[in-house]
């Protein structure tokens, strides 16, 4: 009895060594995984040979299609300068206000250059550079329409593009008996504007540039509720990309091809810009 214990115990153990090992191997491999998925750096990028930048195609002069079905805009531009400057291919990765975010976490994309406001609450999930562009967020409508406050849409229906900075900041700062109606992109905004759907438009100031191409004299902006800084966004924790970024920021600043491209898709002087750093809440 006690040899057949003995025997048993010999067994159980052997079997024990055998699961602790294909255990600690799984772990490894986790954790290799997990290392991998995070140490993304820019030698990752040009080892691949191309760099993926999510891109919202509907949201002219920044990024849209032409007659041709090309690719067009400030933000095009700036993609396409990096993508240069890193000595490999640019490949858009096509998304939307609300799916700027999903696309850098689910790692459809390397980065985001898609009018990527910083906010405190962003940063909170996703990292970004220093700014290489500038907006206002402001509201439109008809040239007659009696808006000179937020207080003067209550009972009026302001239209957004679905998770961009207009929308939370909106949801948030709109008086009650205001109505706040969400569309996937600025074109389709846009189109419920101009065919009555919706009475105001909240959204970039730069709209103004499609919109006084599309509908001459008949919009303006009624009123500015906030200024937000554009940075390429990029995940959290891939500190040697973000150090690249912003060298590639300040180096473009400097010799003068992001302020460039901002005077010739925006028709004005793009100002000073902030270090992210030093961007306030």
């Amino acid at each position: 009895m006690a040899a057949a214990g003995a025997s048993g115990i010999s067994r159980g153990g052997t079997r024990m060594m055998k699961l602790l090992k294909v255990l600690g191997l799984s772990m490894a491999v986790m954790s290799a995984m997990t290392l991998a998925a995070k140490a993304q750096s820019v030698e990752d990028i040009k080892a691949r040979g191309k760099v993926l930048v999510a891109m919202d195609l509907g949201s002219p002069p920044y990024a849209f299609t032409d007659a041709n079905q090309q690719p067009q805009g400030s933000d095009i531009e700036t993609a396409k300068l990096l993508a240069a400057d890193m000595g490999v291919e640019l490949q858009i990765v096509p998304t939307n206000g609300q799916g700027r975010i999903p696309a850098l976490l689910s790692k459809k994309a390397d980065l985001v250059i898609a009018t990527f406001s910083y906010t405190p609450e962003r940063a909170k999930t996703v990292a970004f550079s220093d700014p290489y562009s500038f907006t206002r967020s402001v509201i439109f409508a008809e040239k007659g329409a009696k808006i000179s406050s937020l207080d003067d849409l209550v009972g009026k229906k302001t239209g957004v593009a679905r998770g961009t900075t207009p929308d939370v900041q909106l949801g948030k700062l709109l008086p009650k008996g205001a109505d706040i109606v969400r569309y996937d992109d600025d074109a389709t905004t846009i189109a419920a504007l101009a065919s009555g759907q919706i009475d105001a438009l909240g959204t970039a100031d730069n709209r103004f540039l499609t919109l006084e191409e599309r509908f001459p004299g008949r919009f303006e902006i009624k009123y500015q509720v906030d200024k937000y800084y554009l940075g390429i966004g990029l995940r959290l924790g891939n500190q040697d990309l973000l150090d690249y970024l912003n060298k590639w920021v300040a180096a473009n600043m400097q010799n003068g091809k992001l302020p460039d491209i901002y005077q010739k898709w925006l028709k004005q002087p793009l100002p000073k810009l902030p270090k992210i750093s030093e961007i306030g809440g």
